[in-house]
C-alpha cells in the first residue's frame, strides 16, 4: 500500500543503563540521541548517546530547545521571562526579551517566532499574547497577532501557524499568518483542542477536539494547504512519520497488561494497521513520553518507572515523498471552510 511502512526487524534495544528526565531529543541524523545529564556539576548539560554503540559522551555544558539542525539552542529562563540564544559552534550567545518558552525558528534558521504574555493577575491559560517574528537576533520584530494561545510552528511556506483563540467563549482556531500579520487562511478546529502536532514539513496538522458536540470531538489531520480536514481513525498519542506519508499512533489504553501498541496510519487513505506485537515488543512508556528519529526509521522512549531510553528500529519509509501530492486526492469530501 502506498505511503506504509516496513516493520521489517522490530527490535527494541535499551541504551542506558540509567534513567533520563523528560529532557531529551534525537539528534538532527537520528545517529544519537542528545538528552540532559548532571554526573556532577562539573560535568552536566547535554549528553549524546549513539543509538548504534550504546557509548555516551558530552556534547557541550549548555541545554536547550535545539533546533533542527541542532546549530543553535534556545534556553528560557522563566524568571527573566527571556531567551538566550545559543549558536553552538562559534560559541556566540544573545538574549531575547520578552520572550516565551514558544520561541522557534523557521526552516532556514534566520527568522524565530515567539509570544509574548499580556501582563495582568489571570492565570496564563486564560489571558492573550502578542505573537511576534523577528530576525534571529530579534531585530525587525514585528506584531502578527494577539490571542489566548500560541505559536506552533512554521508552515512549508514560511508563514506562521498559531493554534489558539480571539476570547475564551470562541473556537479555537487554526490561523496561517503572514510576515506582515495578515491572515492567510484559517478554520475553527472546536471549543478545546489538545495535542496539536504540526507535521515536520509544515503540510498537516494533527489534533485532537475535546468537549464538543459528539459528532465533532476526537482526532482530526488538517491540510493546511488544501484546508481539507479528516477525522482519524484511531485516538491516542499521535507522533509524524519524517516524509509526512504517514502517522504512528499509540492508544492510551495497554493492549496487553504491559505494553502498548504502536498502529501506522496512512495518510493518503486513512488506513489503519498494527505496527508493534505488545508481545514480541513490550514497550511500556513513563508518561507516553516517545519520538520518532528523524530520518523515519526508529522511534525512542522512556521505559515506565525507570526512565531508561529504549529504541525501536524498523526499515525506512517506501515509497518517493515527492509523490505525496499525488497520493492526496483532493477531491475527496472534507471541511473546507476558511
Amino acid at each position: 500500500m502506498a505511503g506504509s511502512l516496513v516493520p521489517t526487524g522490530l527490535r527494541i534495544r535499551p541504551l542506558l543503563r540509567h534513567g533520563v528526565t523528560s529532557a531529551w531529543v534525537w539528534a538532527p541524523d537520528g545517529a544519537a540521541i542528545w538528552y540532559y545529564h548532571r554526573p556532577s556539576a562539573d560535568t552536566a548539560g547535554t549528553w549524546a548517546v549513539n543509538v548504534t554503540t550504546g557509548l555516551a559522551s558530552r556534547l557541550t555544558p549548555i541545554w536547550g530547545d535545539f533546533t533542527r539542525s541542532g546549530r543553535l539552542a534556545f534556553v528560557w529562563n522563566p524568571q527573566a521571562q527571556a531567551t538566550t540564544i545559543h549558536e553552538l559552534a562559534s560559541g556566540a550567545s544573545w538574549n531575547l526579551a520578552p520572550s516565551a518558552p514558544d520561541l522557534v525558528a523557521d526552516a532556514d534558521e534566520r527568522r524565530i517566532a515567539y509570544s509574548v504574555m499580556v501582563p495582568g493577575a489571570d492565570p496564563s491559560f486564560v489571558r492573550p499574547a502578542r505573537l511576534y517574528v523577528a530576525d534571529l537576533d530579534g531585530s525587525g520584530r514585528t506584531l502578527v497577532g494577539k490571542l489566548i494561545g500560541g505559536v506552533t510552528n512554521w508552515t512549508s511556506r514560511g508563514e506562521l501557524l498559531s493554534v489558539g483563540r480571539e476570547a475564551l467563549d470562541a473556537p479555537t482556531m487554526a490561523r496561517i499568518v503572514g510576515l506582515d500579520g495578515t491572515v492567510q487562511a484559517q478554520w475553527p478546529l472546536g471549543k478545546h483542542v489538545q495535542s496539536a502536532r504540526l507535521s515536520p514539513h509544515g503540510r498537516f496538522l494533527a489534533y485532537t477536539s475535546a468537549f464538543d458536540a459528539p459528532d465533532s470531538t476526537g482526532p482530526y489531520v488538517l491540510d493546511l494547504r488544501s484546508g481539507v480536514r479528516r477525522a482519524l481513525p484511531l485516538e491516542g498519542s499521535v507522533r509524524w512519520l519524517a516524509d509526512e506519508r504517514g502517522l504512528l499512533v499509540i492508544p492510551m489504553r495497554r493492549r496487553t497488561s504491559d505494553a502498548f501498541q504502536v498502529h501506522h496510519i496512512s495518510i493518503d487513505d486513512l488506513t489503519v494497521e498494527p505496527f508493534t506485537d505488545p508481545h514480541a515488543h513490550p514497550i511500556d512508556l513513563e508518561f507516553f513520553d516517545w519520538k520518532l528519529d528523524p530520518t523515519g526509521s526508529a522511534l525512542a522512549y522512556r521505559q515506565a518507572r525507570t526512565g531508561e531510553l529504549r529504541v525501536l528500529r524498523w526499515g525506512r519509509t517506501t515509497g518517493d515523498p515527492d509523490d505525496l501530492e499525488r497520493l492526496l486526492r483532493f477531491d475527496r469530501p472534507g471541511d473546507t471552510t476558511s
